[in-house]
């Protein structure tokens, strides 16, 4: 999944940061700690996990995610988000959880 977000991104964006040195000027340091906290770790506690609680549960918890950052945005980066965005959301986690619903 991330090889694949990866190979899109180099696509369509230029890695300039490759060749105009500023991988070596300290680049590298901040994309290491954030390819671990943010690509590795997620991936692989998210793995394990699926594991331990199932694939129905696992899909609620990725669709949780969506809320997260949504608020992250808002908090963190004081962000406006307008009300299209947070129906959208809503709607995800709507269509994520209804299969699981037993009542139908």
């Amino acid at each position: 999944m991330t090889l694949g977000d990866m190979l899109f991104l180099l696509i369509f964006l230029s890695p300039n940061f490759i060749v105009n040195g500023s991988l070596g000027e300290g680049l590298w340091k901040f994309g290491s700690i954030l390819g671990f906290f943010g690509v590795l770790l997620p991936v692989l506690l998210f793995s394990i996990g699926t594991l331990k609680i199932g694939p129905g549960l696992a899909t609620l918890l990725g669709a949780a995610e969506l809320p997260a950052a949504i608020i992250a945005s808002i908090v963190v980066l004081h962000e406006s988000v307008s009300c299209t965005k947070v129906f959208g959301v809503l709607l995800i986690l709507f269509g994520s959880a209804v299969p699981h619903n037993s009542y139908y």
